[in-house]
């Protein structure tokens, strides 16, 4: 498989991903929060208070919803014009997110935004798409393709990245130490649970004794510096399925001790890996882009 076609591949499954989330999400029940209560983030900021208001009607939630799932159905199925109808279903989708934050929280959908602001400004329906002929007749050069795959990777790796860099460069190595990590896995792991899925095993490990809250610092480390090193799956196939391995035991195990589901990204992370195995593979029989380039 080509890069090219990898990236159509990449386009169709995130787009869909995030058409499920869309039309899942009953966007318009925000309408029974005043629009006061929503704290303005990013771009909303920039809304005067008067359209900010009128957004949070019932109708226009409902009418937002509609045509965001619409665009991102055309832009999965690779319809239209794909280089007009994705920047405006993802800015689109910018403004949904800013909508539904009631505080500044949306960590767990921010892989799945950045991944949709990189295809949305690459020629990813060129491939795997019902309407894939560049319409002015210029082909990309090949490497825009790959160059595609490997942002889409990064932006999602850069996720895991930062905060664990910032974390030990600001925090380190008191924060591995000082009970931190006990003391979050009990706020979240028990009644007092950040998430909706009743999970208590956090508040109950933290319970046996000091065995096991020297075994979470351990864990605690061990999981910064695997986020910071993440970006290195770009480039290193043998660390990249084991990072693969890794980030699927570490949201696992935020599932069960601090009820925590990045659901998204856990999905999104498998198609992102493997796209990265056909980065180089810019040509092959057949293929008409790589027979002109």
């Amino acid at each position: 498989m080509t890069a090219r076609k990898a990236l159509g591949w990449l386009r169709a499954y995130v787009f869909t991903i995030a058409l499920v989330y869309v039309a899942t999400l009953p966007l318009e029940q925000f309408a029974a929060f005043p629009a006061a209560l929503h704290e303005q983030v990013g771009v909303a900021r920039l809304l005067p208070s008067s359209l900010w208001a009128a957004l949070h009607e019932r109708f226009v939630l409902t009418s937002v919803k509609i045509v965001l799932v619409a665009g991102l159905a055309a832009c999965a199925l690779g319809l239209g014009p794909y280089r007009l109808l994705a920047p405006a279903s993802v800015a689109l989708f910018v403004l949904h997110q800013c909508l539904i934050r009631i505080d500044k929280s949306g960590h767990g959908e921010l892989a799945l935004l950045n991944c949709l602001l990189v295809l949305a400004a690459f020629p990813a329906a060129d491939a795997v798409a019902l309407s894939s002929r560049p319409r002015n007749g210029a082909r990309p050069q090949v490497a825009t393709y790959s160059l595609a795959l490997l942002l889409a990777a990064f932006v999602f790796l850069f996720t895991y990245a930062a905060p664990a860099v910032y974390r030990l460069a600001h925090a380190a190595p008191e924060i591995f130490r000082d009970g931190s990590m006990a003391r979050y896995v009990v706020a979240n792991g028990s009644e007092l649970r950040n998430g909706t899925s009743k999970f208590t095993w956090g508040a109950s490990l933290v319970a046996m004794g000091p065995l096991a809250v020297s075994l979470l610092n351990v864990s605690f480390v061990v999981a910064t510096l695997a986020e910071a090193l993440s970006p290195l799956a770009l480039v290193n196939r043998s660390f990249r399925w084991a990072w693969l391995a890794f980030c699927l035991m570490f949201h696992g195990a935020n599932l069960l001790l601090l009820n925590i589901a990045f659901t998204l990204n856990m999905v999104l992370l498998p198609a992102l890996l493997i796209a990265l195995e056909f980065v180089h593979d810019t040509s092959q029989p057949g293929d008409p882009v790589a027979a002109t380039a």
